[in-house]
């Protein structure tokens, strides 16, 4: 609840800077913040289904639920990713005049709250999958916001206005790599791939058994 919370005010407040600073990365930063907001909403809803017990038409339960909304948010970022690194091209081609003194003061309220969403939930996201793809939405907030807070400072001291996009890029490219992990292993499971095993070593161990 904490977390939605925080993370919807985040989004606000990104959103509103972006566009009075003129910052393609608040902006790219408030569009993730507002991902992760349904994120957590959508996590915590599988979570309780997750729980229900077992019944005549899901005879093993409804685990699953929670693999399959993890699939759906990491889809999603996926899909932002792609969208934010195509504005921050057109950005570096045609740059813009940003206010830096705004930019780090909203990217640093947002730097504050992603942390403290970040502590809320590293607790279950060992636990679950589900609850992991989320919290790794809000660790690549985190790590964004830094980027923002380092773009705001050298526009500021420096007027380096395409450090804005480039900080852009960055923060899509690592958002790319981590849901692309996540994919893969709700993928796996959905589709009931063997667990990376050495089945050779397995074999081999077997067949020193009498009689195997």
């Amino acid at each position: 609840f904490w977390v939605v919370l925080l993370n919807a005010f985040i989004t606000v407040a990104e959103v509103v800077g972006g566009i009075l600073s003129g910052s393609l990365a608040l902006l790219s930063d408030a569009v993730h913040n507002l991902s992760d907001t349904a994120a957590v909403v959508l996590a915590y809803i599988a979570n309780k289904i997750a729980g229900k017990a077992k019944d005549a038409k899901r005879t093993y339960g409804y685990k699953r639920a929670e693999i399959l909304a993890a699939f759906i948010n990491s889809a999603v970022l996926l899909a932002i990713s792609l969208v934010l690194l195509f504005e921050a091209y057109k950005r570096l081609r045609a740059p813009e005049v940003i206010d830096g003194t705004l930019m780090i003061a909203v990217a640093l309220i947002g730097l504050l709250a992603d942390l403290l969403s970040v502590f809320l939930l590293q607790k279950d996201a060992h636990k679950s999958l589900n609850i992991k793809a989320s919290y790794l939405h809000l660790i690549s907030d985190t790590i964004s916001s830094v980027g923002v807070l380092a773009g705001g400072i050298a526009i500021k001291l420096w007027e380096i206005v395409w450090v804005d996009p480039l900080v852009t890029i960055l923060i899509a490219l690592y958002v790319a790599k981590e849901t692309i992990e996540v994919i893969k292993k709700t993928i796996n499971i959905l589709m009931q791939s063997a667990p990376p095993l050495d089945f050779a070593a397995i074999q081999a161990e077997l067949m020193k058994v009498e009689k195997v």
